[in-house]
């Protein structure tokens, strides 16, 4: 779970902008104009949050997970990942941390 935070966090302190699209996908847009996605994938074989830049390949993230939520309050982004063992974590991003070069992410 540490490596994802960690992805997550730089790859927000490097974001012009970031939102919600539907609720199991994270979308961050780089100053350079990148397009970094998260989001809950699943095939026949595995269930992952897999991270994708300007929609193509993939990088998986977290493996075996069962679902991922993303949920937007006025202040921030929400993200909850729940394992098939039953194993769940939360997140919050705060929206006036975005492109700031702090600490936003606790595991």
């Amino acid at each position: 779970m540490g490596f994802f935070v960690y992805q997550l966090q730089s790859d927000v302190n490097q974001a012009q902008s970031v939102e919600k699209r539907r609720s199991n996908r994270f979308v961050i847009r780089t100053q350079a104009n990148q397009v970094i996605s998260f989001e809950h994938y699943q095939n026949k074989d595995s269930q992952m949050i897999r991270r994708r830049v300007n929609g193509s390949g993939h990088q998986p993230m977290l493996l075996e997970v069962a679902s991922f939520q993303v949920s937007e309050s006025k202040e921030a982004y929400d993200l909850a990942v729940v394992f098939i063992n039953k194993e769940a974590y939360h997140t919050c991003i705060p929206k006036n941390k975005v492109n700031q070069d702090t600490s936003l992410l606790t595991p």
